[in-house]
């Protein structure tokens, strides 16, 4: 079965039976199919084909006309059975290539094997309509209605005889593929772009060719297009290929768009590292983001064995394992916590998109099939290890708590005496306070729908509580006997629960995402509807059809410069400082405390020290919602469903 995608035909292709994948690797296509059309052109052609000097004699008189039709006919066939988008868990479009395995362990290097590090040597470029470029000691020239667009020399099988190779792209359409040239032999196709990589009438293709290694080269092809196609369908492929080898194509990868705000770059090196004379691959995947300071890479290795290329499976988990314990062995550092905290965000970015786990990879083998990383349950205690102690360091106690808030949502909760260790880390850096009282009140408010302001507001001098009900405010004494409605005339009128920003925008929901890395803020009035939060969205969630983790309820704080919202998500803090916005956000009415229910319990900050809120009545504290304090501390009130709970000290 072969790949389908959008693909240029040609006018006058030949037969689907004819396919470049039918070749043999690295021969010229044969002309027999074209031959049985009653063509006497062609039926002479191929009685010259049989002849040693054909593809010689054609090449050197300027006859590039033969060999041409016969694979352009081939490339004018992909994908004309069926055309469709792809979808990236594909049989391989040709069975002719092995499948790659993955290794359990590496071979142990010879001493033969040890070599000095290769310099990778860049091609050379040309322009559209370039026809011929000097490569080393070889003019290459481009076939008929094709010009080059990149080519190098080197002596790939170490005769010393220089050989070239060079990407071909036809003067009209979008395809592209390598050839190879050498005063020796005509010039003759190795590789052909795979069908998967998006060649539209919107999309512009940009090729990479480096020399990766002694005996291979490395072609990046990557489409760019203006309209949007299948979310994480690949758009790019990556292909090590040995010139002179018996296999031409020693790996190809497909890629998917980076998620929006992130790049991917890839850096391949291929060299002898086992000591048999063969090219191993390693490929490094680099994550960025748009405004970041910090950059991530994980590795991918194959060794090239004499079936095929051969994965490690140790890679790319060991590359994340190493991340995570570099970052944990740096947070305690209050100078570095900042940039800890980056890469610890980064790290699973780059997980995200590398481990088929996590439900949204974006890097796939030559059939389409996502990398398994493994058993995920050490990267994810260094990571949550990581964070904790980087933001212990940096001061920022609701992050360091919003780590037990957030457990599970990428790829597995944390081991339990992991989770246990940090949380002791999180209670010496607070007061725990265990309230003398916990009541329930009578007066009920709405259900929580949607993110919005707190229906409960303390009072000042006096901790009274005022609370927003379906049918009026409901003032309750500072000892929580009594419960009345409150008189309008005394500053107790009802407000918005909406959270709305003074152009009108109003938040309406938080969402999980698969297509990007970040929860979406949806918006009611505003154009884009949706914008990305800075907390991480879950993995792999519902992007594998699982149940998504429950996002407990946002703590909006107003609105900062520019409208951009400001608030607390999944226990973190998003956005800019926004001035006050009394009644309904977390704060004391003096603006000094925040109360925030994390998965510990009701975290109070603003005084002398942060203090975890929790007891027997204030049990289940994820579940807790529109929490306020008092001022100086002396009483919190939360929401849980529709009731109000007052704890006092």
């Amino acid at each position: 079965m072969h790949d389908k995608g959008a693909v240029s035909h040609l006018d006058d292709g030949p037969p689907c039976g004819a396919e470049a994948s039918d070749q043999p690797a690295g021969r010229a296509p044969s002309l027999s199919s074209w031959a049985d059309r009653g063509d006497v052109g062609w039926r002479r052609a191929r009685e010259r084909a049989t002849t040693p000097l054909f593809f010689w004699t054609m090449a050197h008189a300027g006859a590039w006309g033969g060999v041409l039709c016969g694979t352009a006919g081939i490339a004018g066939c992909r994908g004309c059975e069926n055309d469709r988008p792809y979808t990236p868990f594909a049989i391989s479009e040709s069975a002719a290539l092995p499948r790659q395995s993955a290794s359990a362990s590496p071979p142990a290097p010879s001493a033969s094997g040890a070599t000095k590090p290769f310099k990778p040597q860049v091609a050379q470029r040309g322009t559209p309509g370039t026809r011929n470029l000097t490569l080393g000691t070889i003019v290459a020239a481009a076939p008929p209605d094709h010009w080059l667009a990149a080519g190098l020399a080197a002596d790939f099988d170490a005769d010393g005889t220089e050989e070239a190779v060079a990407w071909v792209v036809p003067d009209q359409g979008r395809d592209g593929a390598m050839w190879l040239f050498s005063a020796t032999s005509a010039p003759r196709e190795l590789w052909r772009l795979s069908g998967f990589v998006p060649t539209a009438a919107d999309c512009k293709l940009e090729p990479e060719l480096v020399r990766s290694g002694p005996h291979t080269v490395t072609i990046d092809v990557t489409a760019k297009c203006t309209t949007g196609g299948i979310s994480r369908a690949p758009i790019r492929t990556v292909a090590v290929l040995s010139p002179m080898g018996g296999q031409t194509e020693a790996l190809a990868l497909r890629l998917a768009a980076p998620a929006p705000g992130e790049t991917l770059s890839t850096v391949v090196r291929s060299t002898d590292r086992d000591g048999d004379d063969r090219d191993d691959i390693t490929l490094d995947l680099t994550l960025r983001t748009a405004t970041g300071r910090e950059e991530v890479a994980a590795a991918f290795e194959w060794i090239d064995r004499t079936a095929g290329p051969s994965r490690e499976a140790r890679e790319p988990l060991g590359s994340l394992l190493r991340l995570a314990r570099t970052a944990v062995a740096r947070a305690p550092n209050s100078k570095q916590s900042a940039l800890v905290l980056e890469r610890v965000e980064l790290t699973r970015r780059l997980t995200a998109s590398v481990c088929a786990e996590a439900g949204t990879p974006r890097i796939f083998d030559r059939e389409g099939s996502p990398f398994r990383c493994g058993d995920p349950t050490n990267l994810v205690d260094l990571l949550a290890k990581a964070e904790v102690v980087a933001a212990l360091a940096a001061g920022d106690l609701p992050r360091a708590v919003s780590v037990f808030t957030r457990d599970g949502w990428f790829l597995a909760p944390m081991s339990p005496a992991d989770r246990d260790a940090l949380v002791a880390q999180v209670e010496s850096a607070v007061t725990l306070v265990t309230p003398a009282t916990v009541g329930t009140l009578a007066a009920r408010v709405a259900p929580r729908t949607e993110p919005r302001w707190s229906p409960l507001r303390f009072e000042q001098p006096e901790p009274s509580l005022l609370v927003l009900t379906p049918s009026g405010v409901i003032r309750t004494s500072a000892d929580g006997e009594q419960e009345e409605p409150a008189d309008p005339g005394g500053g107790a009128r009802p407000w918005s629960l909406e959270v709305r920003s003074s152009d009108g925008r109003r938040w309406i929901s938080v969402s999980q995402a698969c297509d990007r890395s970040e929860l979406l803020l949806g918006f009611l009035g505003a154009d884009p509807p949706s914008v990305p939060a800075t907390v991480l969205a879950a993995r792999p969630g519902a992007c594998v059809g699982r149940p998504v983790p429950e996002v407990p309820a946002p703590v909006p704080l107003g609105f900062g410069a520019g409208g951009a919202i400001s608030a607390v998500i999944g226990g973190v803090s998003i956005g800019p400082t926004a001035a006050l916005a009394e009644p309904g956000t977390a704060r004391s009415p003096d603006g000094v405390r925040l109360a925030i229910a994390t998965a510990l319990g009701v975290l109070v900050t603003g005084g002398e020290k942060p203090e975890l809120w929790r007891g027997p009545n204030l049990d289940r504290p994820n579940e807790l919602s529109d929490c306020v304090p008092a001022n100086g501390g002396s009483a919190i009130a939360c929401v849980r469903g529709d009731q109000v709970l007052v704890a006092r000290r």
